[in-house]
């Protein structure tokens, strides 16, 4: 089934398309029949519709029943693939991509989801993508892959993009991305539960000028494995310093916030790190970790990163404090790194082998990044790999101090010196020469 609905209005339009596939047929003294695969896809540009949302669901067949000893059916693939777009300023637009693997029956294989959606507009956007495998004995399951994202424009608008892959005991790859062209939120999360597969979020929003903020989350799925990803730009850092805790329970997860430029009264929320500098100039904030979730088995990774793209306007100093760290498990037997790059240079790496030594680096101190200039693009990143149950996540602060009074005045000094003998030998070029005053 291909674009099969559409609409028009100045209110709210809602479309739904469903492709649901026939069962396999039954057999009484032969193998009995497959399921049937289902394609529902939906391509969809509104201009008119101040709510604009659309539903497309594609269910695989049912693999069909078979007398005694007759083998096994498979059941049915599924794809369900929605484009959404909405160019009236201020809307919101839901889409949402739903894939249902067909169920084996015997020995036969689940049918495979999948689900690809993308939403826009200009206003506050959500894109939701859910597949599932389809069940069967163990190790026959049906994979299953979302594919997700959610792309908004306007400032002060949102994106939120949700995935998630349910593949049972089979591969199980849950992506899920979220812009923002403008100053504003956007959200991603991405939800994996099979035997192998990845969990990646990414939320990305940009601020004009140069200034951009992206947070970025990576989970190896093994059992039930979450991401989550959130980048903030244009809100309040006061409000935003205290509320970013911990996430249980996830995989892996990058909370970000780009600053407005002052620190303001982000010192109140510093008073219990004394050992933390803080300076006049904030260019962001956020917490990240990363965690080997109870349901894995197995060496897997998790990884968190942050990333930010301003302008220095001045050659400065950029100043990084760690603040709060938190840890559970065992602590020891796994690998925790953690570094901090400009563009593709590395800044600054350390590997730790214990949870104890992790904990007195992280917490409390100030690290100093080096001086810049122009374009710039700090980059934090955060890897634990491990096979067993434990957990790492901090907070930081990234700076910039503003120069000294003192600074400023012979700053300003050396400037109206180098104008004055800027002046003196302009004045000495244009003057005659001495001989030719008597001639």
């Amino acid at each position: 089934m291909i674009d099969a609905v559409s609409g028009s209005t100045l209110g709210r339009l809602s479309l739904s398309q469903t492709a649901d596939a026939g069962s396999g047929g039954y057999s009484e003294n032969r193998l009995a029949g497959h399921g049937g695969s289902a394609l529902s896809s939906l391509t969809y540009s509104d201009a008119n519709a101040q709510d604009l949302a659309a539903v497309v669901r594609a269910v695989g067949g049912r693999g069909g029943r078979a007398g005694a000893g007759s083998g096994h059916a498979n059941g049915g693939d599924a794809m369900a693939s929605l484009t959404l777009n909405s160019s009236r300023q201020g809307s919101l637009v839901n889409g949402e991509a739903r894939a249902e693997g067909g169920n084996a029956t015997g020995t036969g294989l689940g049918g495979a989801a999948r689900a690809v959606i993308a939403v826009s507009g200009e206003g506050h956007v959500s894109s939701v993508g859910y597949a599932s495998g389809g069940l069967a004995s163990p190790g026959r399951a049906g994979a299953a892959s979302a594919e997700v994202a959610a792309i908004s424009t306007q400032r002060g608008g949102s994106a939120r993009a949700e995935a998630t892959a349910l593949g049972a005991t089979h591969q199980s790859d849950a992506l899920a991305r979220a812009d923002l062209g403008a100053p504003g939120r956007a959200e991603a999360s991405a939800h994996g539960d099979g035997s192998a597969g990845r969990a990646l979020a990414q939320a990305g929003v940009q601020g004009g000028a140069g200034r951009s903020v992206s947070a970025s989350a990576h989970s190896d799925v093994s059992g039930q494995t979450d991401s989550h990803a959130r980048a903030v730009m244009g809100g309040s850092l006061d409000l935003w310093l205290d509320p970013i805790a911990p996430a249980a329970g996830l995989g892996a997860f990058s909370y970000v916030v780009a600053g407005s430029g002052e620190s303001g009264g982000a010192s109140a929320g510093m008073h219990a790190r004394p050992d933390v500098q803080l300076v006049p100039s904030v260019i962001g904030h956020g917490r990240m970790g990363a965690g080997y979730g109870g349901a894995a088995s197995g060496v897997r990774s998790y990884s968190a990163s942050a990333v930010f793209t301003f302008t220095q306007e001045a050659r400065s100093e950029l100043v990084l404090g760690m603040l709060d760290f938190t840890a559970n498990g065992r602590g020891d037997d796994f690998t925790l790194r953690f570094s901090v790059t400009h563009f593709d240079t590395t800044l600054l790496e350390h590997s730790f082998s214990g949870l104890s030594a992790a904990e007195s680096w992280f917490a409390d101190q100030t690290l100093h990044l080096g001086t810049f200039e122009g374009e710039t693009e700090i980059g934090l990143h955060l890897t634990l790999t491990g096979d067993f149950a434990q957990s790492a996540d901090f907070s930081y602060m990234l700076s910039a101090p503003v120069p000294e009074p003192t600074s400023a005045a012979l700053m300003l000094a050396g400037i109206a010196l180098l104008r004055f003998m800027a002046r003196w030998r302009s004045a000495q070029q244009s003057s005659p020469d001495p001989e030719d005053w008597t001639s």
